[in-house]
């Protein structure tokens, strides 16, 4: 499958278009829900948002694992992956935003994704702020680019590789991310190179 790296939006009108068509072709949208511990206070426009949402949720739990990113979790933080319904009743709530990075600790819950046909094909991290659409489909691509979308061919993913919405709809604990074996594409190398390059990451670096 295709993979295309996305640019946030220089203008909100664009970002806005976006949330419009991913809500009318995806099935489904995650957020992450961020807490140091369970003591730390919501966040008054994270709060906002969940209960704008409230009528859309499918599920939710906390995770070690979602589209964007697995961790440890070492720490003991809490991440808690909420799955909703691509509902145009959502818009709203995700306008509140004003790009895809937006979507990051503290201000909002974190790392925007949208599902189609059983897997994540928009997958985004507004800490990293990389966003990328996993498409086969030429006319997806056409219409992304029509509404302001900058986007550029970044290589393919073995479907195997992708993130899923059943993986969505379950606890992933640590062990399981410890456990995992993933093979690293040479997509996701390029992934890894552009966020290592964005934080000065050596090779070697603890």
């Amino acid at each position: 499958m295709k993979s295309y790296l996305l640019n946030d939006f220089s203008e909100k009108e664009a970002y806005l278009r976006f949330i419009e068509y991913m809500l009318d072709e995806s099935e489904a949208f995650s957020l992450v829900y961020f807490k140091y511990d369970k003591s730390e206070p919501t966040k008054k426009s994270t709060k906002e948002v969940a209960e704008m949402l409230k009528p859309y949720k499918i599920c939710s739990h906390e995770t070690c694992s979602w589209p964007s990113n697995m961790t440890l979790n070492e720490n003991g933080h809490i991440y808690k992956l909420t799955l909703y319904r691509a509902e145009r009743g959502a818009f709203d709530a995700l306008a509140k935003a004003d790009g895809l990075f937006d979507w990051d600790y503290p201000r909002f819950p974190m790392d925007l994704c949208f599902f189609k046909g059983g897997y994540a094909w928009f997958v985004s991290s507004g800490h990293s702020q990389y966003a990328v659409i996993y498409t086969d489909s030429d006319d997806a691509v056409a219409r992304l680019s029509d509404i302001g979308a900058k986007i550029q061919l970044n290589g393919e993913i073995k479907e195997s590789n992708l993130y899923t919405t059943e993986d969505a709809k379950r606890k992933i604990t640590a062990d399981e991310v410890r456990n995992t074996k993933l093979e690293i594409t040479p997509e996701m190398q390029k992934q890894i190179d552009y966020v290592k390059r964005a934080f000065g990451i050596q090779d070697g670096t603890q």
